[in-house]
């Protein structure tokens, strides 16, 4: 599975590296093929977005390739998803430690670790209580998190 990160100039990016410590990313998403990602943005929910957009709208950005057991079962999972709504509480949470997993509604590094746990790959622990950019960034990704299927 492969996941995008980026920044931008905007003041939300701004705002969420620097509620987050400072650091490097402001958002993230996975693709769902080699042209479209599947976001959590804010005033739009889960959306399908071009690559291109992410990529034109950002200052910064990454590419990272995750080995998941199961891609088909992740991509479906968020496929089933688009619609909801944005996590408000998730965006500015992160930094208060606030409970992540609620299934109404997605914060971007929320839906890409849910993603990722639906395609079999759990990198953070069980109690984890708030994801955020660069966390999901940061995080092994080696076989030890890897969770057979």
């Amino acid at each position: 599975m492969r996941a995008i990160y980026c920044r931008s100039h905007a003041i939300g990016s701004i705002a969420i590296r620097t509620f987050d410590g400072l650091r490097r990313w402001s958002h993230c998403a996975g693709l769902v093929d080699d042209e479209h990602v599947i976001e959590a943005r804010a005033f739009e929910g889960v959306v399908i977005t071009p690559v291109a957009d992410v990529i034109r709208r950002s200052s910064q950005w990454v590419m990272v390739e995750r080995r998941v057991p199961d891609e088909a079962a992740g991509r479906a999972w968020a496929r089933s998803t688009v619609g909801r709504r944005y996590d408000w509480r998730g965006a500015v949470g992160v930094p208060a430690n606030r409970d992540w997993q609620d299934p109404r509604a997605w914060f971007c590094s929320e839906h890409l670790t849910m993603w990722e746990i639906k395609a079999g790959l759990h990198r953070f622990r069980p109690d984890t209580r708030g994801v955020s950019p660069n966390d999901s960034y940061m995080v092994a990704d080696d076989r030890w998190f890897v969770v057979p299927v």
